[in-house]
């Protein structure tokens, strides 16, 4: 189920974006998604709150840039676009404050791309829905649907 939901995922980033230079990935865990965000990217940078699935990730992808930290105290820079993409992919529900997870999302990207599944919709959607230009669809996978929301800040 992951699977398809990563290759989905891939599929509206490269409709969307193309190839991006730089991808940042809140919550990459083990690294199972940045596998495939590094077949569309340059550059791959992410984030997890867990040290040992950060190192896990290391051993996954050794050329990627990873951390265990949050998005709030991420180590690669300050900076206004400072990635071309920041993505959310099954995580924005886990966070106490979506809002400003993805107020800091469009700081620190050109472009953003969350996912998140239909019972999830309650918790984040309208957060999700109030980014300017917000595009979306959805995907389905079994009984399972996610929307996949994304967004231009350029």
């Amino acid at each position: 189920m992951e699977r398809a939901r990563f290759e989905a995922t891939n599929r509206v980033i490269e409709q969307a974006f193309g190839r991006v230079g730089s991808v940042l990935e809140i919550g990459c865990g083990e690294g199972h998604q940045t596998q495939y965000l590094a077949r569309l990217s340059d550059e791959q940078y992410g984030l997890d709150v867990s040290p040992a699935a950060i190192e896990r990730a290391r051993v996954r992808l050794p050329q990627a840039h990873f951390a265990a930290a949050d998005l709030f105290q991420q180590p690669w820079g300050e900076q206004r676009h400072r990635f071309d993409l920041v993505t959310a992919c099954e995580v924005l529900y886990y966070l106490s404050d979506p809002a400003a997870t993805l107020a800091r999302m469009r700081h620190l990207g050109r472009n953003g791309l969350v996912t998140f599944f239909a019972p999830a919709c309650a918790r984040v959607g309208a957060h999700v829905e109030a980014i300017p230009g917000l595009q979306k669809t959805w995907i389905h996978h079994g009984g399972t649907a996610w929307l996949i929301g994304w967004w231009r800040d350029e």
